[in-house]
């Protein structure tokens, strides 16, 4: 996992053609300008899920992806999240979900962090996450690159 902020974004994009793709679309578009959703950028290959609300702590399950690489992005509030390797998870709730790049785990997180506005965490498929675990509005994007 990659927890850093969008000031430092160039250290990461040439990792993968996809990181590249989400840190240019986000230097170049306003990302308050898109519908809640799912905007296409690149079809199935890079595509942007944006949410908003209010989380409840302790909300969700820990989830995995094989697929897809997860960058959570926030532009408004906070998103506390919790991270555990995909391998010291034993508790699954729902196994591989090929359709839609998914497995959820009972585990609880090792270990928490918060991301504020500008700030990114990318998650791989070793890394098992459960994002919205703090109180409070949050308004983000979560970027989905295919791997």
């Amino acid at each position: 996992m990659i927890i850093d902020n969008l000031k430092n974004s160039e250290l990461y994009s040439p990792m993968h053609a996809g990181i590249r793709k989400v840190f240019d679309f986000i230097s170049t578009n306003d990302l308050t300008k898109l519908e809640l959703g799912r905007t296409n950028i690149e079809g199935d290959d890079v595509f942007a899920l944006v949410s908003k609300g209010v989380a409840t702590a302790k909300s969700g399950k820990m989830e995995a992806h094989r697929r897809y690489l997860d960058l959570h992005f926030v532009l408004e509030g906070t998103d506390k999240m919790g991270y555990k390797p995909t391998e010291l998870c034993k508790n699954t709730d729902c196994a591989y979900n090929e359709t839609d790049d998914y497995m959820l785990f009972n585990d609880l997180p090792d270990t928490y962090f918060v991301l504020y506005p500008g700030d990114f965490a990318i998650c791989f498929p070793q890394d098992t996450h459960v994002p919205l675990q703090g109180d409070g509005a949050y308004y983000k994007v979560v970027f989905k690159i295919k791997l």
